[in-house]
């Protein structure tokens, strides 16, 4: 399978509001491993376009579902300074089958190793927010596989932070200055 090529499809996608097949349909085993690898071509076109990679997101976190979409974790992918607004107001003219999904934002303040249990990711929370976002999918009706998505880079986000809950005293609270 030619993930350069996929990569250039998806690409084009995004750029032209337009649909794709899914990779896991061109006949060849698309693996998470393949989605991984055009995720990293695209974020690498992102970065030479001048975008600013601000952090991750997390894609499947809920954990009923990963067996029935042959995961064993969540999924992740970059998000960039050019796709996160404090605006109250988003334009969806550019999204594809936009949807919106509600969040929990955290910014991380600490280098967490890979593989880090739950006690040091939540120790390494430096603040918390409500946010919603606005997920597209440049496969017709949403119909894809997890490795599909993660191909797509996590569905290619932009999220709005709100409400930010600070740490006190080593426990979480909501300040609504």
């Amino acid at each position: 399978m030619d993930l350069k090529s996929i990569a250039a499809e998806l690409s084009g996608a995004r750029a032209t509001c337009s649909y794709v097949e899914p990779p896991s349909t061109l006949g060849a085993l698309f693996s998470i491993d393949d989605g991984y690898a055009v995720g990293a071509r695209l974020h690498a076109g992102a970065l030479r376009r001048g975008n600013t990679q601000l952090g991750v997101k997390l894609g499947f976190t809920n954990q009923a579902v990963w067996t029935a979409v042959g995961l064993d974790s969540p999924f992740w992918s970059p998000i960039y300074a050019e796709t996160v607004t404090d605006r109250h107001d988003v334009s969806l003219g550019t999204f594809v089958e936009p949807r919106i999904e509600p969040e929990i934002v955290v910014g991380v303040g600490a280098d967490l190793a890979h593989g880090a249990g739950r006690d040091a990711v939540a120790a390494a929370i430096a603040w918390a927010a409500v946010g919603f976002e606005v997920v597209q999918c440049h496969y017709s009706n949403w119909e894809m596989t997890a490795a599909d998505a993660i191909a797509d880079g996590g569905l290619w986000p932009s999220r709005r932070r709100r409400t930010p809950c600070h740490r006190r005293g080593g426990r979480g609270s909501v300040d609504r200055r």
